[in-house]
């Protein structure tokens, strides 16, 4: 019979009901820092002839593409992931009960990265740089501008490496997130190429320990002092031999609390924490500038949270690069978070949800 909390279609269509009788487990990661992935575990053994087989073994074919799907008791359900099947592998234990078989795959990040290549683009913006790449796999861009380049065949960048490592690598001098979003109901696929959007609307709220509310299995809380807040980075002119230097002190980004590390660190320390940017290259001030600001930016998220989520309770999907709000930590952590990586765990009879967040604040944000 159907699992009362998952779906899953190979190529569109349902897989068998076997499939959910004898599935082991069942996984769903999506992250903020990299491709959304699955990985299927169901019991391996001897069939009817003698060979070894799998439940919705025709189904689970290598590159076939996977839909996975949460359901909910109210009836609602939500896509998690459509993704191609990119491994197969079987163990086969001391007896039958012991073997078992693993479907992993991927989202559409694949098709970015299949081929490694080189490429030169002249004149050209990250931006369009990225608006291009998108395009051409028929992915809707969603990206940030960035600024113009000097107009004149001197400026190019040169790509060596798969699609999507060029883009991120784009990304990060840019302080902007990089990845190949789920598709919409409609069937479309969104690249996106930004900034992180901390004024966005939370997307739930997670409740410790709050009586009735409580959807939180258990939470654990991490405070990091020792991150930079500073960052400094040198560039030698190689006509006149001039050194330019470019510094930022302190993130621009949005608080999600009150209290922020740059302001705990110049109000204990002597000195605040201060990274030099020594090994990268850039090629005019602009680059320089986005290259501090990026490296304040990743050291501004000094709170982390890992915690676990019945998700019957919750009846929704926690999702990875969105907003999230948690209630019932005390004033110190309660607040809201973003949320970088998000696994969903299904067995066939539960659905629990494992997540990651980050905070560049403590305390709660005064409205």
């Amino acid at each position: 019979m159907p699992s009362p909390f998952l779906d899953v279609q190979a190529s569109q269509s349902p897989v068998n009901d076997d499939f959910y009788e004898n599935f082991i487990q069942l996984e769903v990661e999506d992250n903020a820092d990299g491709p959304s992935t699955f990985k299927i575990k169901l019991p391996y053994g001897k069939g009817d002839s003698g060979d070894w087989e799998f439940s919705a073994q025709d189904d689970l074919e290598l590159f076939n593409i996977i839909s996975i799907s949460a359901k909910f008791l109210d009836g609602t359900k939500q896509n998690l992931i459509d993704g191609y099947i990119t491994n197969i592998n079987a163990h086969i234990g001391s007896n039958e009960e012991d073997s078992y078989v693993e479907i992993m795959g991927m989202d559409k990040t694949l098709l970015m990265s299949l081929v490694e290549k080189e490429a030169t683009y002249v004149a050209q913006s990250d931006s369009d740089i990225a608006s291009s790449i998108f395009s051409s796999y028929g992915f809707t861009a969603d990206v940030d501008t960035t600024p113009a380049p000097p107009q004149d065949d001197s400026y190019t960048v040169i790509q060596r490496g798969t699609d999507i490592q060029f883009l991120k690598s784009l990304a990060l001098r840019n302080g902007f997130q990089c990845f190949v979003d789920k598709a919409t109901p409609s069937g479309s696929v969104k690249g996106i190429f930004k900034k992180i959007d901390l004024n966005q609307s939370s997307q739930g709220t997670l409740y410790v320990q709050f009586a009735d509310k409580t959807n939180i299995v258990s939470i654990d809380f991490f405070v990091d002092g020792l991150r930079p807040v500073f960052a400094e980075i040198k560039q030698q002119d190689a006509c006149t031999a001039q050194i330019t230097t470019t510094t930022k002190d302190g993130s621009d980004l949005s608080a999600l609390g009150r209290t922020n590390l740059s302001s705990s660190q110049s109000g204990s320390l002597p000195n605040e924490m201060k990274i030099l940017l020594s090994r990268y290259t850039t090629a005019n001030q602009q680059q320089m500038t986005n290259l501090v600001n990026s490296a304040v930016d990743d050291g501004s998220w000094f709170v982390a949270a890992k915690g676990t989520v019945n998700a019957e309770y919750y009846a929704a999907v926690l999702e990875a690069k969105k907003l999230l709000t948690i209630y019932g930590a005390g004033s110190v952590f309660s607040g809201d978070y973003y949320v970088t990586k998000v696994t969903h765990k299904f067995m066939r009879e539960s659905y629990l949800q494992d997540f990651e967040a980050k905070r560049n604040a403590l305390e709660i944000k005064e409205s």
